[in-house]
């Protein structure tokens, strides 16, 4: 017991409570008793905690004897208790390490800080270290190489005495807290893996949280990470640019608060994703991107961060704002990107910065490319006290702002002197637009800003609405074509609806346009032709948008739109599709798909871009042309009867209106005539056991009786046909 009472001193763990003044008293009591559950706990280990090789069916002493034992790919149990480790566990094969209970597996270091708990070395294997509470290491866990994944596991005062920092720290007092009492190492640094997984893990007061290195395909979800001296979760570069970092890794769903540098910070790396995650009170920014590579910043929540203008290190530049943005690329192989979707920041304050600031992009290479926001997809900045909502530093000309609800005294200020940031479709607070460089009431704007078109009301921003084209899949030569726009959309209210729509004029013809089966009566259905071949504007408006607001459903067929086919490309396919180009939204109607709805408060008519996929339209195909309708029965229905009808057409030496006949050689013999005909109406019958004879054309017919020269068809009834039923 003495070794274990001489660990206890050694870390002061009393020190770990020590938050508030007045509160000494209790803080004893709770030291003792906590003192005291260790203590019992080391007791009944020493009875004989089983440490087991599951897989071996083995029991072993010390959990580095249990891993020398064993064979790669097998799992090693720890039984509840208090293990005192005097140096690290290294693993350097495939295993799984397993804790009975995370709240009552407890792993520590017996001299703090002097080497870690765990250190993994299997190159090419995967490791798990899973359910299990560590504590007092250098680092928890640390691997230089292989695939090391980290599950319900608690992590505190690793690399990291616990002593509190001043209530009102400066630099230098920050530095010299961290120097006296920390080794710069932290809970987990995995680095060169190509698969880990860190989830479902609690962190509290370590040097550091989480740190992956040049890693591919990490995923680091579902963790709470607070109180750290530096960040909570770090994506790090080993070159501490861009030239190296992790690739292809998702950061989800963790809570990062407190910590004394970044809630999470992202050097470098390729193809990252950093997604709906929770940042809060962090000393320095609640995200920090640096020499970014094609990152992804969205659905997270950033509130009350960059709180201090130095880090728990005592060291300066990570505190621009709630999400700060700096750096080029190294990297020869990536493209500088970086998009910042749908996020939610609150509440910031100065840091390192002039102002409190919610997004400051401090720099960034020529040529890159940012999206602050796109269609449907912005962010929500608020609460940010006299402050500045989005502060773009450099390149602006590459940058975007778009659909973001601005709330802070400043919305946008461009400080790229001689760059204009385009910032169009986006919420200022007030429908008359932006004030300061622009011209109405809402959040300030400086200039060279393109602000206009704006949103008059916030919820139009996030706006979800698409627009499908939908034909019949089966469609025959004498028929026309009659295309469908259905639209479905979070916004009811509107006053018109409406697409262009592109088509090849050599193989079809517009003729008609009517209003869709959803759209209500008193609206109207109507187009016009651009002067270009092969493009038409569709629209359906409400006859009374001027005066009012119409709800129109969230799902519906809008428009319904008729072509013809050109005979001579009568078995060609036909593509039919939304304009290709979507223009800079200048001129909505002509530019691809939109809806409009009246602001009544202003009695204005505000557009709203739609949800602009890549998705084209439908594409109707006609090879098999005698699956027309030809006998033009109402039900429509595509059978054996249209096939007999067109035979009869053909055999009885009638002019069929739409002549296809010659245009493929089924038959292969050089000639598109007639045969060809035969040959397809024969396969059909073979298939149905009917069989017709050669076509004679001195006595045209079918070898069906009532069939005869000049009869034109109407033959279902020599079959037994009855309407709408399929000929056997």
């Amino acid at each position: 017991m003495d070794q274990i009472w001489a660990v206890l001193d050694n870390r002061d763990l009393s020190m770990v409570y020590q938050r508030k003044s007045g509160m000494d008293s209790l803080l004893k009591v709770f030291a003792v008793c906590f003192t005291a559950l260790l203590l019992s706990l080391a007791s009944y280990c020493e009875a004989g905690a089983a440490i087991t090789n599951q897989t071996q069916s083995t029991t072993h002493n010390t959990i580095q004897a249990a891993v020398d034992a064993a064979t790669a790919g097998d799992s090693i149990l720890l039984d509840t208790g208090f293990y005192l480790v005097t140096q690290a566990v290294t693993i350097d094969k495939a295993l799984t390490i397993s804790g009975a209970l995370e709240a009552a597996t407890f792993i520590h270091l017996s001299n703090a800080r002097s080497d870690n708990v765990f250190t993994v070395n299997a190159s090419g294997a995967s490791v798990t270290l899973e359910k299990m509470t560590i504590r007092f290491g250098d680092y928890g866990i640390m691997s230089s190489n292989g695939n090391v994944n980290v599950l319900n596991c608690t992590f505190q005062l690793n690399g990291y005495s616990g002593v509190a920092y001043s209530n009102s720290p400066t630099a230098g007092s920050a530095a010299t807290t961290w120097a006296a009492n920390a080794s710069d190492g932290g809970a987990i640094r995995i680095a060169n893996s190509t698969s880990s997984e860190i989830a479902d893990c609690t962190l509290i007061s370590n040097d550091s949280g989480i740190t992956l290195e040049d890693c591919t395909n990490g995923n680091i979800h579902d963790n709470s990470i607070t109180g750290s001296n530096q960040s909570g979760i770090h994506l790090a570069s080993s070159s501490g640019t861009g030239s190296q970092g992790c690739a292809s890794t998702t950061v989800s769903d963790n809570t990062c608060s407190t910590n004394k540098e970044n809630g999470i910070k992202s050097i470098g790396g390729l193809g990252n994703t950093i997604t709906g995650n929770t940042c809060a009170d962090n000393w320095n920014a609640g995200i920090m991107v640096s020499h970014p590579g094609q990152i992804t910043v969205q659905t997270s929540t950033l509130t009350g961060n960059n709180l201090y203008a130095f880090s728990g290190k005592g060291l300066t530049g990570n505190a621009g704002g709630s999400i700060h943005v700096t750096g080029t690329t190294d990297d020869a192989g990536a493209t500088w990107a970086l998009k910042l979707l749908n996020n939610t920041i609150s509440s910031g304050s100065t840091g390192g910065a002039a102002s409190p600031t919610g997004l400051n992009i401090e720099s960034a290479p020529a040529s890159s490319a940012i999206s602050v926001g796109n269609s449907g997809n912005g962010n929500t900045f608020s609460g940010v006290s006299n402050g500045v909502d989005i502060l773009v530093q450099a390149n602006a000309a590459d940058t975007t702002v778009r659909d973001n609800s601005l709330g802070s005294t400043t919305g946008i200020q461009n400080d790229d002197t001689g760059n204009t940031l385009t910032a169009t479709y986006n919420w200022w607070g007030d429908e008359t637009g932006p004030g300061g460089a622009g011209t109405g009431a809402g959040k300030t704007v400086s200039t060279d800003v393109t602000y206009s078109p704006w949103w008059e009301l916030e919820a139009l921003r996030a706006t979800a609405t698409t627009f499908v084209l939908r034909a019949p899949t089966v469609l025959g030569p004498v028929e026309s074509i009659k295309v469908y726009l259905d639209l479905t959309s979070d916004w009811g209210s509107v006053s018109s609806i409406g697409t262009r729509l592109t088509y090849d004029s050599s193989k079809v013809t517009f003729t008609s346009l009517a209003a869709g089966s959803g759209v209500p009566s008193s609206w109207s259905a109507t187009y016009s032709e651009t002067g270009t071949a092969g493009e038409i504007d569709v629209v359906i408006k409400d006859a009374n948008s001027a005066d009012n607001i119409t709800s129109a459903p969230s799902s519906l067929e809008v428009l319904a739109v008729t072509f013809s086919r050109n005979a001579e490309a009568c078995n060609d396919a036909v593509d039919f599709a939304f304009n290709a180009t979507a223009g800079d939204g200048s001129n909505m109607e002509t530019e691809g798909r939109y809806i409009k709805r009246v602001n009544t408060q202003s009695n204005t008519i505000v557009e709203a871009t739609t949800t602009n996929t890549a998705v084209s339209g439908p594409t109707v195909t006609d090879y098999a042309f005698i699956r027309g309708n030809v006998n033009n029965r109402l039900s429509h229905r595509l059978d054996l009867s249209d096939v007999i009808d067109l035979a009869a057409y053909l055999y009885s030496g009638l002019t069929f209106s739409f002549d296809c006949a010659a245009a493929k050689d089924v038959n292969n013999d050089g000639a598109e005539d007639i045969s060809d005909v035969v040959t397809l109406v024969q396969a059909i019958f073979n298939t149905s056991g009917v069989t017709i004879a050669a076509p004679n054309f001195s006595d045209p017919g079918i070898g069906v009786p009532g069939v005869v020269a000049g009869n034109g068809g109407s033959i279902a009834s020599q079959l037994s046909c009855a309407e709408g039923e399929t000929c056997n």
